[in-house]
């Protein structure tokens, strides 16, 4: 897929922004310039390598061709509600205090259907753009708007 340069600027524009929105969070309180620049740059940047590009070219790859991206974008979606499972402030949180099993068991519910929810966000972006930049600043939106 070619990428127009109109493509091209909007995408330098979303990164520019997130970039500029991590940098003010400096100036409300630098305490959170380390968990905004890890939490809606990196964090989102290395899932998206691994979620929407290396993981959906593989499945892609593996799948028939009917129905081949609807497929893809659901596992896909799946497993990146599973990968935050692994997260571990749920597991601290778990053991900083004494908790009913059933609300451990709610608290990882709830992080794998939000996880699985953003990455299906994710994913229909990559989807119908076929462009990894594009769900890598929807899901740094997500991120910087979603806590």
């Amino acid at each position: 897929h070619q990428c127009s340069n109109r493509v091209r600027i909007l995408y330098a524009l979303g990164v520019l922004f997130l970039l500029l929105m991590v940098a003010g969070s400096y100036f409300l309180d630098p305490g959170m310039l380390l968990i905004n620049l890890t939490g809606v740059l990196i964090v989102p940047l290395v899932e998206e390598m691994l979620f929407r590009g290396l993981g959906w070219s593989r499945i892609s790859a593996a799948l028939p061709q009917k129905n081949n991206n609807l497929f893809t974008w659901i596992i896909i979606s799946v497993l990146f509600g599973l990968w935050h499972l692994a997260y571990a402030d749920v597991l601290l949180l778990y053991v900083a205090h004494p908790v009913q099993p059933s609300e451990l068991a709610y608290a990882l519910l709830m992080k794998f259907l939000i996880g699985g929810f953003i990455g299906g966000l994710a994913g229909l972006v990559r989807w119908k753009t076929a462009r990894l930049p594009a769900s890598f600043i929807v899901h740094g939106l997500i991120n910087l708007f979603g806590r």
